[in-house]
């Protein structure tokens, strides 16, 4: 609920006005009130003086005397008499039968006639006689002047108050006047003066009573009266303040608010243009503080309208920028390999990168592909920095390491090149991490170098974890002529790569914390991460990352690289087959096949010759020995590929059902002998060892299986 300033203003004034009122009221009352009060309390007191300055001392002494005897008589004790409101009616009658003497003396007569012309002259309640024993604490009445049922016979006796109790206890008899309410209803003031004998003893009291009640009503009529007056005057001043303050202060406020309320769509009607807002237009001459409010609220709308330009000028220029850096992203994003599967007709590996720029483009880049036939090339690099500078620096580190490696250069001699040609014009002092490796997809055998770069982590089929720990070179563009060293490790079938940028181990989470490279490891090491595809992989890390951040946010690039070798290809794919009699007609048959695929595969004459030649040692052998003297047949399967951009191989694959036999565990011949010398057999075996450059033998699924493999010169390969 909103509340005006007027009404907080009336409300306020109000409150302070019922204060004000409330404090004068009692302030001026209580003056009054002491006023009145002291005046009454003097006059008393001079009364108590006077009633004691007209009795006759020695009459008083006699009736003091005779009354106080009868009273210490009547109760037998010098110490504290009952109550007399304890007494009943016989008693009290008994009581005061007693003192019928003492009110039947002339010097009582006189006495009392002294106290009723006092009364009388005086107008007041009550004048008497009373004695102050302190030892029983009692005031006994010696003569009351009172007329009326109100009247205290002699002998009566009351408790002494105690403040009375307390100064006669001092030894002051002269007691000062008080004001009091009666039990029976009524205000009393009350004064008390010693009456003296001639030797200045003290022999009783003599007591005066005024009636306060029409003082008391003069007192409530006064309040009423002031209160009144009080609250007129309080409620005129309120009138006057709250017009004050609407002409003053609110309606100034209204019409700036008013005006403010119209800023924006003035603006919009009017285009913005200086002095035709209903701002511009407002006059608040009030010589304050509001009109100082006022000049500031005009000098800010000029500022706003400034402020406004700009801003809109600035928004147009981010609104472009963003539209470019929206398309540097996707050219960014297109310059990366990005279709997956990356190489469906390769079955030798799978691939998979993912990057996550902290920025709309980044610094970090990943890259992969295949520098031939047989050998893929994977890279991943952090370009330090991030946004534009970063990014473009990126494209150029990642077009160079691309080209050096498409023309068959090593992994050092890339980094070394590159590392060079960054280096003549990089005045921006800017530097790349990189890790590169070369994959022969068909051994599993890797060549890696790094330049700086986070080590890659090598994950085991068996479950087992490896960091690729080598010693990291120099950052690309860091200084010219480094020379980059160069490592290789060798994967096995089932093995992947994890390669990534620090954008990972230094993920930060809200209480700063680095993710670090023992997470990374215990998520690698989870079973989840042995997917069926690399992609699972990178997505397991992603969501561990996205959890450990939780709100925090991105501070670096993620890039992340995945490469699992699933081992070379089977043997029946890709394998030329030829299946023939295990006889010796069909060798004809067999020499045009093998002849064939080694005439595509472009061998020269003389490999062509020698390969021939081991393969029909191999077939007489299987003809002669494999079925003793039975019949069956003679599988052979060709398969050529390139080893490496310099050379390939070529593997004959001889299988047979016939008797289990390892000819490579036949016996060396002794060719140093003369023929007639040499034992008889295992020479052909010899010769095809000699010329071939692996022989394998195993026996599996109740076949023979013989693989000969010969390489071969890529120059001389179609």
């Amino acid at each position: 609920m909103k509340i005006s300033i007027k009404l907080k203003t009336v409300g306020m004034v109000l409150l302070v006005g019922i204060v004000l009122t409330v404090a004068a009221a009692t302030a001026s009352y209580r003056i009054y009130a002491d006023n009145v009060d002291e005046h009454y309390r003097t006059i008393a007191m001079n009364l108590a003086k006077t009633e004691a300055f007209m009795l006759d001392g020695e009459q008083v002494k006699l009736i003091t005397e005779k009354t106080m005897g009868i009273y210490r008589e009547s109760f037998q004790t010098e110490g504290q008499a009952p109550d007399f409101e304890q007494l009943t009616e016989a008693e009290q009658e008994r009581y005061y039968a007693q003192f019928r003497e003492v009110e039947n003396l002339t010097a009582y007569e006189d006495s009392l006639l002294t106290l009723r012309e006092l009364e009388n002259a005086n107008g007041v309640l009550s004048v008497y006689i009373c004695y102050m024993d302190k030892e029983t604490g009692r005031a006994v009445y010696i003569a009351d002047g009172t007329v009326g049922e109100e009247r205290r016979p002699t002998g009566t006796y009351v408790a002494i108050e105690q403040r009375n109790l307390d100064l006669i206890g001092q030894g002051i008899y002269d007691l000062p006047a008080y004001i009091t309410k009666r039990k029976g209803g009524g205000w009393l003031c009350s004064a008390s003066f010693g009456i003296y004998d001639k030797e200045g003893r003290l022999i009783a009291n003599a007591y005066v009573d005024i009636s306060m009640d029409v003082v008391m009503q003069d007192r409530r009529h006064f309040l009423m009266n002031l209160c009144a007056v009080l609250c007129t005057a309080t409620v005129i001043m309120m009138v006057f303040l709250a017009l004050f303050i609407h002409y003053a202060v609110v309606s100034p406020i209204n019409n700036l608010a008013k005006a403010a309320g119209t800023f924006v769509s003035d603006r919009k009607k009017q285009g913005g243009k200086k002095d035709t807002s209903a701002l511009a237009r407002l006059q608040v001459d009030t010589g304050d503080e509001i009109g100082v409010l006022a000049d500031a609220i005009k000098k800010m709308e000029l500022e706003i309208n400034t402020y406004i330009e700009n801003i809109t000028l600035i928004t147009a220029e981010k609104e472009r920028i963003g539209a470019e850096l929206n398309v540097a992203t996707q050219i960014q994003a297109d310059m990366l390999p990005n279709i997956f599967p990356a190489y469906p007709e390769y079955k030798e590996f799978d691939i998979y990168a993912s990057m996550a720029p902290a920025k709309e483009v980044g610094g970090d880049f990943y890259d992969f592909f295949m520098v031939d036939e047989i050998h893929l090339a994977v890279v991943i690099a952090d370009v330090s920095g991030k946004g534009v500078p970063a990014a473009l620096f990126m494209v150029i580190a990642k077009t160079l390491i691309k080209n050096h490696a498409q023309a068959g250069e090593e992994p050092k001699d890339i980094f070394t090149n590159v590392n060079n040609q960054l280096n003549e014009n990089n005045e921006v002092g800017m530097f790349v991490t990189g890790w590169i490796g070369i994959l022969n997809i068909v051994t599993g055998h890797v060549v890696y170098s790094n330049a700086g770069h986070n080590c890659p982590v090598l994950l085991h089929k068996d479950g087992r974890v490896e960091w690729i720990k080598s010693r990291p070179c120099f950052v690309l563009a860091g200084m010219k002529g480094v020379r980059y060293q160069q490592y290789d490790l060798r994967l096995e079938e089932g093995d992947a790569l994890y390669l990534y940028t620090d954008g990972v181990t230094e993920a930060m989470n809200g209480e700063e914390e680095l993710f670090g490279e023992e997470r990374l490891e215990k998520v690698l090491s989870l079973e989840g991460s042995r997917g069926s595809h690399p992609e699972d992989l990178l997505n397991l890390v992603a969501d561990w990352l996205a959890e450990f951040s939780g709100e925090a946010k991105q501070a670096d690039d993620i890039t992340m690289l995945g490469l699992y070798w699933n081992g070379r290809n089977k043997e029946e794919d890709g394998w030329e087959a030829l299946k023939v009699p295990a006889q010796i007609g069909s060798f004809d048959k067999l020499n045009e096949f093998v002849s064939k695929q080694l005439q595509e595969a472009g061998a020269d004459a003389r490999t062509e010759t020698q390969i021939l030649v081991a393969v029909e040692e191999i077939f007489v052998n299987i003809v002669n020995y494999a079925y003793e003297g039975g019949t069956g047949d003679v599988e052979i399967k060709t398969f050529y590929f390139r080893r490496s951009p310099e050379e390939g191989e070529f593997r004959i694959l001889f299988r047979d059902e016939g008797v289990p036999f390892n000819p490579l565990e036949s016996e060396t011949p002794d060719i140093s002998l003369s023929a007639e010398e040499r034992q008889v057999g295992g020479l052909g075996i010899f010769m095809v060892r000699m010329s071939m450059d692996e022989v394998k033998y195993e026996y599996r699924e109740g076949k023979n299986c013989l693989t000969l493999m010969r390489k071969m010169e890529l120059q001389k390969m179609r």
